[in-house]
């Protein structure tokens, strides 16, 4: 095969991006079934980082938007920890737990800042009622 274009280059790289075997993604890009250019191509360094710029480009787009989801689940939470039952505290404890690993699933960038609340705060909130 000639040297190869940048757009087959880039069709055998989305291929093997993909996951799918490196014969049937070099055939798709223009070598031929028998040819041993396209596991020589593979296995260059060059090559490999063009595969990994796919696969990140790939991650990226297929990932879901997980903010409204975890704020949906915090919000359910709430519901479920103002009605008090034992059932209720361990479904609100759940789906806290759920939301936060779902949070682990965020780059970093998107996880909110976390803030400190002041001693007034923090008793207001969590300070034990007089009866």
């Amino acid at each position: 095969m000639p040297t190869p274009t940048e757009e087959e280059l880039d069709t055998f790289a989305l291929g093997c991006a993909k996951g799918l075997a490196i014969c049937r993604a070099g055939i798709a890009a223009g070598y031929k079934p028998k040819s041993n250019a396209m596991y020589k191509r593979f296995h260059r360094a060059d090559f490999q980082e063009r595969i990994a710029k796919h696969k990140r480009a790939l991650s990226q787009a297929e990932r879901p938007d997980l903010i409204p989801i975890i704020e949906r689940l915090v919000e359910t939470a709430d519901k479920a920890r103002a009605m008090g039952s034992a059932a209720a505290m361990k479904a609100a404890c759940d789906l806290l737990a759920e939301a936060a690993r779902l949070k682990r699933l965020l780059p970093i960038d998107e996880v909110a800042p976390s803030f400190e609340m002041t001693r007034e705060e923090w008793l207001a909130t969590f300070a034990p009622r007089a009866a």
